[in-house]
């Protein structure tokens, strides 16, 4: 059954049953005029809910005004966070273009003996990548307007690494490195994050899923980053002391 409409006198008074208090109660208003009063309240509802009341109370001491700050930083932190997700993903891409392209050539990347396949499974593993490479490589030749892709793609060369990596997925770039000989892996581990490639490893892996999930949240649930931060913030600390 849908919920009724409430205007915003009602949500108001929904509001103080449950507890919250207001330090400026026409300002408030004025808030839940211009904002959505499911995304303010609801999307918090885990954090400020008193999880002792035997019916839905918010907790003791509760501002509105507290409520909008933490809207104000969340959103804040949302576009913080993003903006450093492209950037790690933009690092990897240049760290492990250059590295490929400075040991094998900027052509090789389809040649399994450009990358670590000594044994089956590994073998198996850069087999899988160089078909999604392919693939990429199809996509950027025929969607491309770049005038020096089309260059390449009109003299039937391969788009060289450098630019290849420009349509990487972040687990594309991980599995990329991950299938690169153990030395470039190591020194790309070394020289640009100053961690070995076990660290890395790691650090990339939990990466992956914490990108992946913030940004499902950014998008689909944007008043609730708070929430799913916690936990992956503390695994991101404890690898600085690995």
């Amino acid at each position: 059954m849908a919920k009724p409409y409430q205007s915003v006198n009602q949500q108001i008074n929904i509001l103080t049953s449950r507890g919250m208090k207001f330090k400026d109660l026409p300002k408030a208003k004025q808030v839940l005029n211009h904002k959505n009063y499911y995304n303010l309240i609801n999307g918090y509802k885990k954090l400020i809910l008193d999880s002792s009341a035997t019916i839905e109370q918010y907790l003791p001491n509760l501002y509105f005004e507290e409520i909008v700050e933490v809207s104000s930083f969340d959103r804040n932190l949302r576009a913080l966070f993003l903006k450093y997700i492209l950037y790690i993903e933009d690092e990897l891409r240049r760290h492990i273009a250059h590295e490929f392209a400075k040991n094998h050539g900027s052509d090789t990347w389809d040649d399994v003996n450009s990358y670590e396949s000594s044994t089956s499974r590994t073998l198996a593993h850069v087999n899988n990548l160089i078909t999604k490479l392919n693939r990429i490589n199809s996509r950027v030749n025929q969607d491309s307007h770049d005038d020096m892709l089309q260059h390449f793609s009109s003299r039937g060369d391969k788009t060289p690494i450098w630019a290849l990596v420009n349509d990487f997925e972040f687990g594309t770039s991980k599995s990329f490195y991950f299938n690169m000989k153990s030395l470039e892996k190591d020194t790309i581990a070394r020289d640009y994050y100053s961690l070995n490639f076990a660290q890395l490893k790691t650090f990339l892996g939990i990466s992956k899923l914490v990108v992946c999930h913030c940004i499902q949240i950014c998008i689909s649930k944007p008043y609730q980053l708070l929430l799913v931060l916690h936990l992956s913030m503390a695994k991101m600390i404890y690898l600085q002391w690995l």
